[in-house]
């Protein structure tokens, strides 16, 4: 009786001690595989955040100087790296970031919006490139503003004039070609890549005006001196084709025209053409070119209050001849002011919304945020 209680405690020991082993064995794997998850989802954890590390720096980057497609250099950050990229395909741009610890990656992705500047945000803005020259005797030249050009712009002055003088910040997409005899106050940027959209016209505003009050010529039309009324009833003056200018005028409408505008000399008639806009609507604006041309001492000039618009080039290019605008000029195409001798060229920027005029601008955006 004995050695059997003996036994069947021995057998009972032995099962004990195989189960307490097995048990030992599977708290030793599930630790280790435990062990193993925590310590991979802790570099996933960190990876993520390299990643929108990568994600914030890349979008900080975009919003100074955009990028439509590009990769930007791979990071260290504290125990791993992350890396950005931007594509865009079909208007729509992508940034992606992957941050990766210990051959552990995660990425993260924002669609996002490219920033757009007004080109009514200067006191001169082309579409193409913009001199603002003075390389003939006693001539001048000032900029109370910001100026952009969508090409090259150029700064030339003769040594013996006054400097010409931007109070304001210049920004060009490709160069610059600059003067000893130069002062800007602000920064220079060359080859600038932000978007800088330009206004569009509604024509059928100003053609409904104008001919609601019977100012509305349907071909082209010359206005010799004097010619043009000093207040119409309706303040809009509407030419379907082109136009030239002869002589003094003075008023306080809105010129309109659909094709091009010549404001010139003829004979010994000088361009003395003085427009004065106080309210919500333009002063100015010209569909093809707009140019202004004299010469001789006549005391000619071009005195501008309000916003102008050329839906191709601005050539202001006489001599013995002032061009003086309080307001903003914006041309699809160039911006030459190069007078010659005797001349000078005086803006000062006088922010404008003018009606009939629509203008876009948009600060950079997230559209979507994925992980």
């Amino acid at each position: 009786m004995l050695k059997n209680q003996h036994g069947t405690i021995f057998l009972a020991t032995l099962v004990a001690l195989f189960m307490m082993t097995l048990t030992a064995g599977s708290v030793f794997s599930l630790t280790a595989t435990d062990m193993f998850s925590i310590n991979r989802l802790k570099k996933s954890i960190q990876a993520k955040h390299l990643a929108e590390a990568g994600l914030a720096k890349a979008c900080a980057s975009l919003k100074t100087s955009w990028a439509s497609d590009t990769a930007y250099p791979s990071v260290n950050l504290g125990v791993g790296t992350y890396q950005a990229t931007v594509k865009t395909i079909s208007g729509r741009t992508l940034v992606t970031s992957t941050g990766t610890v210990d051959k552990v990656s995660r990425s993260v992705s924002a669609e996002v919006l490219r920033p757009v500047n007004s080109a009514m945000d200067y006191a001169l803005a082309s579409g193409s490139w913009l001199e603002y020259e003075f390389e003939s005797s006693n001539s001048s030249g000032v900029v109370a503003g910001n100026m952009y050009s969508g090409a090259q712009m150029e700064f030339e002055n003769n040594a013996g004039n006054p400097p010409t003088t931007v109070t304001g910040s210049v920004w060009a997409t490709t160069y610059f070609e600059l003067s000893p005899n130069l002062i800007i106050t602000g920064t220079r940027t060359a080859n600038y890549t932000s978007h800088v959209a330009f206004p569009t016209v509604d024509l059928g505003y100003f053609q409904a005006i104008a001919q609601a009050n019977g100012q509305y010529y349907p071909g082209s039309k010359v206005f010799n001196s004097g010619q043009i009324p000093a207040s119409p009833p309706g303040g809009v003056i509407y030419v379907a084709g082109s136009c030239v200018i002869y002589g003094t005028q003075t008023t306080a409408a809105s010129l309109v025209v659909g094709g091009s505008l010549a404001i010139q000399k003829t004979g010994n008639t000088y361009p003395k053409v003085t427009i004065t806009k106080t309210d919500v609507m333009p002063a100015l604006v010209v569909m093809g070119d707009t140019t202004y041309q004299s010469s001789g001492n006549g005391g000619a000039y071009l005195t501008v209050r309000g916003f102008m618009y050329s839906g191709q080039n601005f050539t202001f290019k006489p001599n013995h001849s002032n061009f003086t605008l309080v307001g903003q000029l914006v041309a699809r195409g160039n911006i030459e002011i190069d007078p010659e001798a005797s001349s000078a060229a005086n803006v000062v920027y006088w922010a404008q919304n003018p009606a009939g005029i629509s203008a876009s601008s948009s600060q950079f955006g997230v559209e979507s945020y994925n992980t």
